[in-house]
């Protein structure tokens, strides 16, 4: 479709400001050829003109990039490691976890959404990062 210099009274798209969205307008007036303000058709509102946003040329067909590992692969060795890391450690001696306790490292907690996890790191002021049989995660304590 060739360029047409839209006049006075003329219908164009615009990007509305009431109504947050491309409607149809009315050239209300013209710089130098180019509609400056619009009337929309939709809320009647007058406002600057806002050219509607022309869509990106769509992408070549390519292949879908693949991940280094896949989420199946990540969770089995999240699993391995934290049967390693546990080792010999007599589960049933977990502590509850709770947000205003106090951990350190290498100590067992039980956690109500996650599970048994071991506390890795102790993260001043207030963090942990625990291990746990899905990955490992931060949480909240007392420090």
């Amino acid at each position: 479709m060739a360029n047409v210099i839209p006049g006075v009274g003329d219908p164009v798209q615009s990007r509305c400001t009431k109504c947050k969205r491309i409607t149809r307008h009315f050239v209300v007036s013209l710089v130098e050829g180019k509609p400056v303000r619009v009337q929309c058709t939709a809320c009647e509102g007058i406002h600057n003109y806002r050219p509607a946003k022309v869509p990106a040329s769509p992408r070549p067909a390519t292949a879908p990039r693949r991940r280094a590992t896949s989420a199946a692969a990540r969770s089995e060795a999240a699993a391995q490691e934290f049967e390693e890391a546990m080792g010999e450690k007599d589960r049933t001696r977990a502590t509850a976890y709770q947000m205003t306790g106090t951990f350190r490292s290498r100590e067992l907690l039980q956690h109500p959404t996650f599970g048994l996890g071991l506390v890795r790191k102790v993260v001043p002021p207030n963090k942990i990062h625990v291990l746990f049989r899905d990955g490992l995660r931060t949480l909240r304590c007392a420090g």
